[in-house]
């Protein structure tokens, strides 16, 4: 079966080593994520105001939390789409972190495909309109 892949992801480097060890695989990539250098430089990028970028630096030294999830590339862009959104402040935990992302998608989402909806009708998932509330109930 896997010799007729052309493409095998896992999260998991024991599974990836055992892979590799198979001789119908020639190729192997691994990608590492952000170094600390990186995330900085995704940070100045992404915020153009240079005050608002070295605070946010700042603050993820003193979030160990946050800070840890932003070696993975896609975690530091929803850290980012997040702070940006709730004017350039930092949720309290990664809960709220991951919470605001999705309510802040679901407006986006729900500005698109619903026109009655105004951008600041829905602070929380049981604020949702009629159409797209079902599935959070």
């Amino acid at each position: 079966v896997l010799c007729n892949c052309s493409v095998i992801v896992t999260s998991r480097p024991y599974a990836s080593l055992k892979l590799q060890q198979m001789s119908c695989i020639n190729r192997h990539v691994e990608v590492v994520g952000f170094t600390e250098k990186q995330i900085e430089d995704c940070i100045h990028r992404n915020i153009t105001n240079e005050h608002k970028a070295a605070r946010l630096i700042d603050q993820l030294h003193q979030r160990l939390d946050v800070f840890s999830l932003c070696y993975i590339p896609l975690n530091c862009a929803i850290m980012l789409y997040v702070y940006k959104q709730e004017d350039y402040q930092l949720p309290a935990t990664l809960t709220q972190l991951y919470l605001l992302y999705v309510l802040h998608a679901l407006k986006r989402s729900a500005e698109i495909h619903f026109d009655d909806l105004e951008r600041d009708e829905v602070n929380d998932l049981r604020e949702l309109s009629d159409p797209i509330k079902p599935p959070f109930e």
